[in-house]
């Protein structure tokens, strides 16, 4: 076909896509090879959807061979972009594509593309700093002329993308900011390369856009708003501990009143159901405690950030102790209803749709953060 009709080698489909852009698609390097060797101009042309070139698809797709044919024959395609203004290396980097960054890295003009800011202001160096490649980057053998400290159109370098809340990591921030009190975006490891390489935190980093963004009135009133939520949170884990202890000493079932080596001894103490209840109960009991205990402490801190951490502790308590607490009602009304099946099966099923709400809570809770 290319021998015989050349003028097909340049006709695109309805977006854009020449078939050289399917052949750097799919992998095929030996039709990359045959392709450019009729028309080598090709390698110019971009599809219509976000204009990557063929070069541009093949650096997605990590196929390093192909990036060679392309090169060897159209090296000034080194340093075309796409139309979010995104050279190789920055598609790479978001592809987590390992062989590819590595074969950009090694070429010593990759100094034209880690230095060349795309339509967000963000340099490749700033997507290494946020994305699950940063091991792979070595600054030592980076060119010196390598800009550490290269702003975005948000005003952050890449040493501030290390901390900063990025979208790629937000899930992971809100998780472990909620259940753990600490949020490292990416390991320290890029964090301490970056520093020891010269790189400095920009104009605005998390805490400097609190402190701009923020007027020092409505700080007080947020301060505010924490304190009522934990004394909120403080009366819900009061309540759950009086209700199980409560409830650890008027076991479903009673007690045996005859009197013997059994006087005194829960009469269900062999039903599993019942077991069920008691260490439910147990761990409500212990976990709503511990939250109580955890907001005592947390009123005789002055650092506001250990306040708040130690709120994000009792947090997690209380909703432990809650799980536990519907548990161990859900299994003490089964072992007192064992009789009768159908309504101990009814009660657990209406108990378990808490559960089902939770879950949804939760989700949702993810997925809007």
């Amino acid at each position: 076909l290319c021998q015989h009709k050349p003028t097909l080698t340049k006709e695109a489909d309805v977006n854009g896509w020449t078939p050289l852009h399917y052949a750097a698609g799919f992998g095929y390097a030996s039709s990359v090879g045959q392709l450019l060797n009729v028309d080598k101009s090709m390698a110019y042309l971009t599809n219509k959807d976000d204009k990557n070139t063929a070069l541009h698809i093949a650096a997605s797709g990590g196929y390093v061979g192909i990036m060679k044919e392309i090169l060897l024959r159209c090296p000034d395609c080194w340093e075309m972009i796409n139309s979010r203004g995104q050279n190789i290396l920055h598609i790479a980097i978001e592809r987590e594509e390992r062989y590819a960054i590595e074969f950009i890295l090694k070429n010593s003009l990759h100094i034209n593309l880690i230095n060349q800011k795309d339509a967000l202001g963000n340099t490749p160096l700033h997507l290494f700093a946020a994305s699950n490649t940063s091991y792979m980057l070595d600054l030592t053998k980076l060119n010196p002329g390598v800009d550490m400290n290269a702003f975005n159109n948000e005003n952050l370098t890449p040493l501030d993308k290390t901390t900063d809340n990025v979208k790629r990591k937000r899930r992971e921030w809100w998780i472990q900011k909620f259940f753990f009190g600490a949020a490292p975006i990416v390991e320290d490891s890029i964090k301490e390369k970056l520093k020891n390489a010269g790189a400095i935190n920009g104009r605005r980093n998390v805490i400097s856009i609190f402190r701009k963004e923020v007027p020092s009135g409505k700080k007080d009133g947020i301060q505010k708003d924490i304190r009522k939520i934990a004394d909120t949170h403080l009366i819900v884990a009061t309540l759950i501990a009086t209700v199980t202890f409560a409830a650890g000493f008027t076991m479903p079932g009673g007690y045996y009143g005859n009197e013997g080596s059994d006087q005194g001894l829960a009469i269900l103490t062999r039903e599993a159901a019942f077991q069920a209840f008691v260490i439910s109960n147990t761990i409500a009991m212990v976990s709503s405690s511990c939250a109580v205990f955890l907001h005592f402490v947390a009123s005789g801190y002055v650092d506001k950030n250990k306040v708040v951490n130690r709120f994000g502790y009792a947090i997690y308590l209380i909703i432990i102790a809650m799980v536990a607490m519907v548990l161990a009602f859900i299994t003490g009304m089964y072992v007192v209803l064992a009789h009768s099946s159908i309504l101990a099966i009814t009660t657990c099923t209406i108990g378990c749709l808490y559960f089902l709400l939770l879950f949804f809570v939760l989700h949702k809770a993810w997925k809007d953060f």
